[in-house]
């Protein structure tokens, strides 16, 4: 007899197991967002120092982690590093984070030191900094002639009409709202 899967009562074998963690990688069908993390507990994202150091997938570039259901996608130093050495390649003028608290800012959930992401970042950039001279040409103007033209235009005036309105907004329920105000007339 062969071991079947407890969930799915489906046999244990290498199709399956192959199925299985395929089915945990970078492409992998997602029915929801992430549950909720230390560091957004509406779900959806988490921050790297929560999910640093799990996998890392060369042809795609990436870094994820798996934990239970949830699949999360990330960049650490190394996916950096690549990703900027790209930036330089490509000419383009810098970089950023989109939240630097979603960085390891302690250092200590990674043992890296603090802001590893920022970092790595900062480090490949180094020194790569041109201040190219700006030139901006001085704007050309063309002298056109004035010409006179038999072509009228019809053109209906349209008078401002306003309206004095009360609105009044009707419920079943009234809550009781109050304010701990200090007011100071004067």
């Amino acid at each position: 007899m062969l071991p079947v899967c407890v969930k799915t009562n489906s046999p244990l074998l290498q199709e399956f197991a192959a199925d299985y963690w395929a089915s945990k990688a970078i492409g992998a069908p997602a029915s929801r967002p992430s549950s909720a993390s230390k560091t957004n507990p509406a779900g959806g994202t988490a921050s790297y120092w929560e999910v640093a150091r799990k996998r890392f997938i060369k042809k795609g570039v990436g870094a994820y982690m798996v934990k239970g259901d949830q699949w999360y996608g990330y960049d650490n130093e190394k996916t950096i590093r690549i990703k900027m050495k790209w930036l330089k390649e490509k000419g383009y003028g810098g970089a950023f984070i989109w939240a630097l608290d979603f960085d390891d800012f302690t250092g200590k959930s990674c043992g890296k030191g603090p802001y590893p992401l920022l970092n790595a970042i900062s480090s490949e950039l180094e020194g790569e900094s041109e201040n190219p001279e700006i030139t901006t040409e001085e704007p050309s103007i063309t002298e056109t002639e004035a010409y006179d033209t038999d072509e009228t235009e019809e053109t209906s005036e349209t008078e401002a009409t306003t309206y004095d309105t009360d609105v009044t907004e009707e419920t079943s329920e009234t809550e009781a709202t109050t304010y701990d105000t200090d007011v100071t007339e004067g």
